[in-house]
């Protein structure tokens, strides 16, 4: 590598790095329960198991544990939406 080119190298990343638009970060919503979920649904614990295990309703498993992101249950009751 040329010496003359380690300024234009680091006024290049400079430029670059002011030139980065921030990205607003998610704020991550808390993960449901099933049995929350099926309060919210008015429905048993079972039949939201039994929408999991049917791939219909996308849950997390965190060490044994299942949880549903809010996101994932307003897309399952937009796509279950009577007409």
């Amino acid at each position: 590598m040329r010496l003359a080119s380690i300024p234009t190298l680091a006024l290049s990343r400079k430029l670059w790095k002011s030139t980065e638009v921030p990205t607003p970060r998610k704020r991550l919503e808390p993960l449901l329960t099933v049995a929350e979920t099926a309060r919210i649904l008015n429905v048993s614990e079972r039949t939201v198991r039994r929408a999991i295990a049917r791939g219909e309703l996308r849950a997390i498993k965190i060490n044994g544990l299942v949880r549903i992101a809010p996101a994932d249950l307003e897309d399952f009751l937009r796509d279950h939406r009577s007409q």
